[in-house]
């Protein structure tokens, strides 16, 4: 009798602990955690059960769907690379106090313009003309655009350029290439030749 007794309360003991955890929860669960359920289905309560203890599977509450994963920013177009722009540039030579092309100079002309066109289409020309010191400052600055006009003229007969793609300029005495001080006369004449020019700068699109 007393042994009977004392099973009887070790189980009130067990019962009122778990009575008391799931109590807490607001359902009956076994020892797994699993929820009891009646032959419908339906999970059964403790009696401290409320609304705000429902769990997910009972009682209609279902899991929180996942918050939406922003969808990654799309990669940005590429750029379009234009085609890398060039040039090519050369030097144009004169006679003393001439501003007509010699054979030379055409000669010149044709074998800058054909380098550049292996490169790319010509797009603008730039000529810049010059004279050496001999005669006045006025006179060498008109000397150096005549010769600038005269490549221009040449390269719009023979290579085609619009005369609107090219630019012409003069600079007369300005920027020379010697200086030959200390000569006079015709040797003066011979060792100024390098500044009686037009510098030409062609401006290429690559292919």
């Amino acid at each position: 009798m007393k042994i009977r007794v004392a099973h009887i309360a070790m189980l009130s003991v067990l019962l009122t602990g778990a009575t008391q955890a799931l109590a807490a929860e607001g359902y009956w669960s076994n020892s797994a955690g699993e929820v009891w359920r009646n032959s419908p289905g339906e999970c059964w309560h403790t009696n401290f059960w409320s609304s705000d203890m429902a769990i997910v599977g009972c009682d209609g509450k279902t899991a929180e769907a996942p918050a939406p994963v922003a969808e990654p920013a799309p990669e940005p177009a590429p750029v379009p690379v234009a085609m890398p722009a060039a040039s090519a540039d050369g030097a144009v030579n004169f006679g003393f106090d001439r501003a007509d092309l010699d054979a030379d100079a055409k000669a010149a002309i044709d074998t800058l313009v054909q380098n550049a066109q292996s490169q790319g289409t010509i797009k603008a020309v730039r000529l810049t003309g010059h004279a050496d010191r001999i005669g006045t400052e006025d006179y060498n600055m008109d000397l150096s655009l005549r010769r600038a006009t005269s490549v221009s003229n040449y390269l719009s007969s023979s290579a085609g350029i619009e005369p609107q793609a090219m630019e012409i300029g003069g600079r007369g005495e300005a920027e020379p290439l010697v200086g030959c001080e200390g000569k006079r006369g015709g040797e003066a004449i011979r060792c100024l030749a390098p500044n009686r020019r037009v510098d030409v700068i062609l401006e290429l699109m690559a292919r």
